[in-house]
């Protein structure tokens, strides 16, 4: 399930839009579960002093924003700080779209609202639609350094968008490294002042040496066998980091580099 809710602060289901529905979810009374999840939330700020902003329900994880003037609610199997970011812009953009209806007293049609699905879509696809202008960019500045292991990842959703790995012993540490750069990435969102800009990583893990670079729209990473590093070969890595900075920087895709040390 990938489900999207707007909800009144009066506890009425106005827009809702399935990314990917759930055979589950089809028989749910949506509204009524509105209606529940706004008095649930009234009550815990009461209680708690402070809005919730995340559920685990089984499977499931539930992103709850409270706006000025409505609550959304984001249903999704994963977590990480980019879907409360995606469903922060989906509120706040609907507020302001529809200011005039939420502040009406007159009751309002869902109807009323259902023009924002385009917007949605569109935010969406900002997050899922991959640039191959600027993936093909990547690749040619990689190609010229015969690089041989490294995945690209999409920075707005972590998906890997291309892989290249040729050494073996370095296939099995694929789904640690993807969990490691989304728990990077959920760092980088939290601090709002370094996501427009980029960074160079170095990662010394038991089984293999990270050298990555992130840019406004791509994580770059480079994978190496620690058993066969030598010298020659952190010159490389370090060169191959310093090649995409460079090339890239033409491209006006990053700015200036920021180290993590």
């Amino acid at each position: 399930m990938f489900r999207l809710e707007i909800i009144t602060k009066t506890g009425l289901l106005v827009f809702s839009h399935d990314f990917v529905k759930d055979r589950d979810s089809e028989d749910e009374d949506h509204d009524l579960q509105a209606g529940l999840t706004s008095a649930a939330i009234s009550a815990l700020r009461e209680t708690q002093g402070e809005t919730i902003t995340e559920i685990k329900h089984f499977d499931y994880t539930l992103f709850l924003y409270e706006g000025i003037l409505a609550y959304g609610i984001l249903t999704v199997r994963e977590t990480g700080l980019k879907f409360k970011d995606f469903l922060r812009k989906l509120v706040l953009k609907f507020e302001i779209q529809f200011s005039t209806e939420l502040h009406s007293e007159t009751l309002v049609k869902r109807m009323d609202f259902e023009i924002y699905r385009e917007n949605v879509l569109s935010l969406y696809n900002e997050y899922s639609v991959i640039d191959v202008e600027a993936l093909n960019r990547v690749l040619e500045v990689i190609s010229q350094s015969n690089a041989t292991n490294f995945i690209i990842y999409n920075v707005a959703n972590l998906q890997p968008i291309f892989t290249s790995i040729l050494d073996h012993s370095i296939r099995g540490q694929l789904n640690k490294i993807t969990r490691i750069f989304e728990r990077i990435e959920d760092l980088c969102l939290a601090q709002e002042n370094i996501t427009e800009e980029s960074m160079t990583i170095e990662l010394n893990l038991p089984n293999v040496v990270v050298n990555a670079i992130r840019t406004n729209i791509h994580w770059i990473v480079s994978l190496t066998d620690p058993t066969q590093i030598n010298k020659n070969m952190l010159t490389f890595e370090t060169n191959l980091i310093k090649n995409i900075l460079s090339n890239l920087s033409l491209y006006d895709e990053v700015s200036e580099s920021i180290p993590i040390q």
